[in-house]
């Protein structure tokens, strides 16, 4: 983006975990608050030159990661999310589309250091 002088906008996927502790989850929670981190000094540093930075955290999500299946299954997992999920659901993997595409058109030209929470609320429950 640099080189080509045209500017552009990034978006950086983050996590929930980022901003609320979730049992088990250290190094995963300390590395998306690292993401969160990374994207407001990126954009501060990249700003004069058109560049946007921006992240995503998103929340529960039905496609869940692999390696977190077992647990994110479990009744018990599945009633917290829905407990704590204002909502009261999981977000579908298609509803992550359009928050992603407003960061990256010019809808969103003066939006830079951005985490923008899709999470039905949950992190500020």
């Amino acid at each position: 983006m640099m080189e080509q002088n045209h500017g552009g906008s990034i978006i950086n996927i983050s996590s929930i975990a980022s901003v609320i502790g979730i049992k088990g989850l250290i190094a995963y929670s300390a590395a998306k608050a690292g993401i969160n981190q990374l994207t407001r000094v990126m954009a501060v540093e990249w700003a004069s030159k058109n560049i946007r930075v921006n992240a995503i955290p998103p929340g529960y999500f039905e496609n869940i990661m692999s390696g977190a299946n077992v647990k994110q299954t479990q009744p018990e997992k599945q009633q917290q999310i829905v407990t704590f999920t204002p909502m009261a659901r999981r977000g579908k993997p298609e509803e992550l589309i359009d928050p992603v595409v407003f960061l990256a058109s010019d809808a969103s030209s003066y939006l830079t250091e951005t985490v923008l929470f899709v999470d039905s609320g949950y992190t500020a429950i």
